[in-house]
C-alpha cells in the first residue's frame, strides 16, 4: 500500500491526511482507468468485506476474487471481481503484526488503485496483516 498502509491503520504512524492523499491521486490518476475501475470505485467499498476465495486461472491469465461486501443499505452481498491479462500477483504478510478480525485473511480494510504506463494495479489490505497486490489490464466485477 502507498497511503493507506498498515502502519497507518494500526496507529504506528499518524497521517491524518492520509485517506485524503489517496483520493486526491486517484483523481490525478482517474482519467487513465476504464469505465470499469470508476463505477466499481463510485459504488461499492471494500471496507470490512471478507475474501471468501481467490482463483488464480493460470491459462487464461486471470485472477478472481469472491468478496463478501456490505452494500450501501447494511446488506451483505457477494460480488465477484476478475482481473484479466494477469501480469502479476503478490500476497505479503508480516508474522509479527496483525489486528483482530475473523478467521481467514481478515477484515478486508483498505484498497488502493493505481496505474503504471500500460497496467492498472490494486492494492489490498487486510487485518491479518496480508496485503495483495494484483498488476493488470482489464477488470469487471459482478453481483451475485
Amino acid at each position: 500500500m502507498k497511503y493507506l498502509t498498515f502502519g497507518w491503520w494500526s496507529g504506528e504512524c499518524v497521517d491524518e491526511n492520509a485517506v485524503k492523499n489517496y483520493w486526491n491521486y486517484f483523481d490525478s490518476i482517474k482519467s487513465s482507468f476504464p469505465e470499469s475501475i470508476i463505477k466499481f470505485t463510485e459504488n461499492i467499498s471494500l471496507h470490512d468485506s471478507n475474501l471468501l476465495e481467490l482463483n488464480h486461472k493460470v491459462c487464461e491469465d486471470k485472477l478472481q476474487l469472491l468478496l463478501n461486501i456490505f452494500t450501501n443499505d447494511d446488506i451483505r452481498k457477494k460480488i465477484v471481481v476478475n482481473y484479466n491479462d494477469l501480469l502479476d500477483l503478490k500476497l505479503s504478510s508480516d508474522p509479527e503484526k496483525g489486528l483482530g478480525g475473523p478467521y481467514g485473511f481478515g477484515d478486508l480494510g483498505y484498497d488502493e488503485f493505481d496505474v503504471e504506463k500500460d497496467y492498472f494495479i490494486h492494492r489490498l489490505l487486510f487485518s491479518s496483516g496480508i496485503e495483495i497486490i494484483i498488476n493488470f489490464k482489464k477488470f469487471e466485477y459482478l453481483y451475485l
